[in-house]
């Protein structure tokens, strides 16, 4: 996945999320099954995983993002890890 990180980009993702008491970063936008949305170039992302790879530069296109505060929503990257497997988790 080849996703160029503009300042319109930056600019976008940083007016698309709300801070709540918790310091969870509440995606304000679109939402699927829970997740944050961010559509770019006419196409959807996960809107944490795309916080992975602005904040963290972590490469996404394989692996899994897990939300340690458990809110689906989150997009806060300290909020957010990359697990190889989900199986790890459980």
């Amino acid at each position: 996945m080849e996703i160029e990180i503009t300042d319109k980009l930056l600019n976008r993702f940083n007016n698309s999320f709300q801070v709540d008491e918790l310091g969870c970063w509440i995606w304000k936008l679109a939402l699927r099954r829970g997740y944050g949305l961010i559509k770019i170039r006419g196409k959807c992302y996960a809107a944490h995983r795309i916080s992975m790879l602005i904040h963290r530069n972590e490469n996404i296109s394989s692996g899994y993002v897990t939300h340690i505060c458990n809110n689906k929503s989150c997009v806060n990257p300290d909020h957010l890890r990359m697990d190889a497997d989900l199986s790890e988790n459980n």
